[in-house]
């Protein structure tokens, strides 16, 4: 079983405890071999170090409840107190608490609003004439216009609120020459939830086709 945050946090604190244990404990062995002139002031700087370790044992609490239970789907990083802050400056290579956070799936297998075609072809109808109205063919001009249908498209789709949708917009602009122009597609989907519009537009210079696929992802 992994190690929760608090685990964590026990063992840093407990790691520093012993630090501190052990460079008092060498400062009082260097303090009594070089004692030549007096004990009493010997006496008091061993007095004063004993001092200094109570305090840091008093400072060394746990700086989070730990009778307060938490759910298993949540690993997050506890917030931080001066005390923790201060150990995770001076201790950095101690921190190994995991900082990610777990979701829970939902389990939902239909979706909340359904792609309704109709609307999604209003869309595509107002984009396409809006874009391709005023707009000359030309072989360089064509693929930046059929980029920015795309991106214009996708976007207002998406302002519609298809949760857990993805949205696939395929534009097909070209010049108008009395050509016949056929656009097929074919996809693998569940029938109950997936669906797809299209809607296209042409004046006397240029024609758009635009396709755009609802794609449930649950």
């Amino acid at each position: 079983m992994p190690w929760s945050t608090e685990h964590w946090q026990i063992c840093r604190i407990q790691t520093v405890k012993v630090h501190v244990r052990f460079v008092l404990n060498t400062m009082a062995q260097t303090k009594r071999s070089s004692m030549k002139s007096s004990d009493r002031t010997a006496d008091d700087q061993l007095g004063q170090l004993n001092e200094l370790e109570n305090v840091i044992r008093r400072k060394s609490v746990y700086p989070f409840p730990l009778g307060r239970r938490r759910s298993s789907l949540f690993s997050g990083h506890m917030a931080e107190t001066p005390l923790s802050r201060k150990f995770s400056r001076k201790f950095s290579k101690f921190d190994l608490a995991p900082r990610h956070i777990n979701y829970e799936a939902t389990y939902r297998t239909e979706p909340v609003i359904k792609f309704h075609v109709a609307t999604v072809q209003k869309v595509i109808k107002d984009t396409l004439t809006e874009l391709l109205e005023d707009f000359q063919y030309s072989a360089v001009g064509c693929s930046t216009v059929s980029r920015t249908v795309v991106e214009e498209i996708k976007h207002r789709v998406k302002l519609l609120g298809y949760d857990r949708y993805k949205i696939v917009v395929v534009v097909v602009v070209g010049e108008m020459k009395n050509q016949g122009v056929l656009v097929t597609s074919r996809c693998a989907w569940e029938p109950m939830f997936d669906d797809y519009a299209t809607c296209t537009y042409q004046n006397k210079a240029v024609f758009g086709s635009a396709q755009v696929f609802g794609i449930y992802m649950d």
